[in-house]
């Protein structure tokens, strides 16, 4: 199913003992399009989609989020995110 959907992730904290769990790993990629741009925009789209899933209370207390990231415009912000949130980037 749609990560982004949230049935989808309802579904997966039903699959995990007492709706936590200790990492969030996110393998996530867009279909390419051949646009570099526009396939970074969507990578990014799906790291905060797996950013909020992890601050969603999934996470345990010292939990980590590990993401797949493609290089462009948006990283450094998106890192900057992963800081803010509390996370290594």
């Amino acid at each position: 199913g749609d990560f982004q959907s949230p049935s989808v992730q309802e579904k997966i904290k039903s699959l995990l003992p007492r709706g936590r769990a200790d990492m969030v790993l996110s393998d996530m990629a867009p279909n390419t399009s051949g646009n570099r741009e526009q396939d970074h925009d969507r990578i990014v789209e799906l790291c905060r989609s797996a950013l909020s899933f992890a601050q969603g209370g999934v996470l345990r207390p010292g939990g980590k989020l590990l993401v797949k990231l493609f290089n462009g415009a948006d990283m450094d912000a998106f890192r900057g995110e992963m800081k803010d949130a509390g996370f290594q980037a």
